[in-house]
């Protein structure tokens, strides 16, 4: 082959590469995608994998259930499983059973203590009813002490005042003013115990046949003793002004003839 004709093809070759090359170039523009047609595309694509996702799901969940079905179906063919079984349900039974039983004693125990409460309260009920009662009682009782205490310290005072008396009635010399005088007496019969200032204030008198209940006033003159002083307006004739006696005056005329 001559030379030239090597060096050639190579030129042939190149340029029959270029000339494809922008072919292809040039048909995969002419067919490239819009957005919208890409946008489009994506949204499928992430369809198909959900659905994916969904169906592996689903088939997970139902061999996981069909292995749990055959494994349980083993065990309840397996004797010894099967006896292993009923042996832990006999003891969940019991303890089931034995915590029943101690429910039912701490029910009664606390229903014991709370009848023992209830018990106690009504007895605390009673007994505060009991001491309102005899609080009553005592109040009502301590009423009828003081009343029986003051009834006779009452009887008392008046067997005592009874003993009272006026000693030495007399009127003063001059009078007052018309038709009034001072009388004075002194009281007797006070027990040392008693208030003579009271006894005389508490003591009556009759004077000129009227009963006067206490004095005007009243004099304590110590170890001479109580003193009362009345001031009387009437029946005092002796301090009203009158006409000691009547004389007739006769008129002797004398005529001259």
């Amino acid at each position: 082959m001559p030379a030239n004709h090597v060096h050639r093809f190579p030129a042939r070759a190149q340029d029959l590469l270029r000339r494809t090359t922008f072919n292809l170039s040039t048909h995969q523009a002419s067919k490239r995608p819009s957005c919208l047609e890409t946008i489009n595309l994506r949204q499928i694509v992430r369809k198909n994998r959900l659905i994916w996702s969904i169906l592996c799901i689903v088939v997970t969940l139902c061999v996981l259930q069909f292995v749990g079905i055959v494994g349980r179906r083993e065990e309840a063919l397996d004797p010894v499983a099967r006896d292993r079984k009923r042996q832990e349900w006999d003891r969940e039974v019991k303890n089931h059973e034995a915590m029943r039983q101690a429910w039912s004693v701490e029910l009664a125990d606390h229903e014991a203590i709370r009848v023992g409460w209830e018990a106690e309260r009504q007895e605390i009920i009673t007994m505060r009813e009991q001491l309102v009662h005899d609080k009553e009682e005592w109040v009502r009782h301590r009423e009828d002490e003081k009343h029986e205490e003051e009834r006779r310290r009452q009887e008392e005072e008046d067997r005592i005042r009874a003993g009272f008396a006026w000693d030495g009635l007399r009127g003063d010399q001059r009078c007052l003013q018309h038709g009034m005088r001072r009388y004075t007496a002194q009281l007797a019969n006070v027990p040392r115990e008693y208030d003579p200032v009271k006894a005389c204030t508490e003591t009556a008198i009759e004077i000129h046949g009227v009963k006067i209940p206490s004095p005007d006033r009243c004099e304590d003159r110590g170890c001479a003793g109580v003193f009362g002083h009345w001031i009387v307006n009437y029946s005092e004739p002796a301090c009203v002004t009158h006409f000691d006696f009547f004389q007739e005056q006769r008129l002797h005329c004398a005529w001259i003839w």
